[in-house]
């Protein structure tokens, strides 16, 4: 385990997700996924081997609608500030499920998986990594 495990660039990030159709028939696809998103996330995470912080982030993602996203973020771990870009790629199942793989510029990898809501306008996701346990939510800006 990394000796600083921040939670979610993204985003987050996110996971990560979007969650609507853009067909008829209500399935998901990348496209999905397209704009600027506002991210919110908070939870714990492991610092160093085994203490645990509280973590909150906010941040903005873009994603490009073909699987490619970017963003920066806030984060708040016990109190200390640290500020972030990423960058990453992100797949979209026809159930509207969805997954991220996001590298920040601190040298973390984050792993996100979520749900797509409301036509892509709403993604709520979960850090899969271990010892983290964040929960984020992101809207799309219009």
């Amino acid at each position: 385990m990394k000796n600083l495990s921040l939670s979610g660039v993204v985003v987050v990030a996110f996971l990560v997700g979007a969650n609507s159709a853009h067909a008829a028939d209500n399935k998901c696809s990348l496209a999905s996924l397209r704009g600027s998103y506002a991210v919110y996330g908070q939870g714990n995470v492991f610092v160093g081997s085994a203490q645990q912080a509280q973590e909150v982030d906010v941040g903005l993602t873009n994603f490009d609608g073909h699987g490619n996203l970017s963003g920066f973020s806030t984060f708040s771990l016990n109190g200390k500030i640290i500020r972030t870009r990423f960058a990453g790629s992100y797949l979209v199942n026809s159930d509207c499920s969805t997954t991220a793989v996001i590298k920040d510029d601190i040298g973390e990898v984050l792993h996100e998986e979520g749900i797509i809501l409301d036509g892509g306008s709403e993604i709520r996701f979960i850090e899969t990594d271990p010892g983290a346990v964040i929960a984020r939510v992101a809207r799309r800006l219009e």
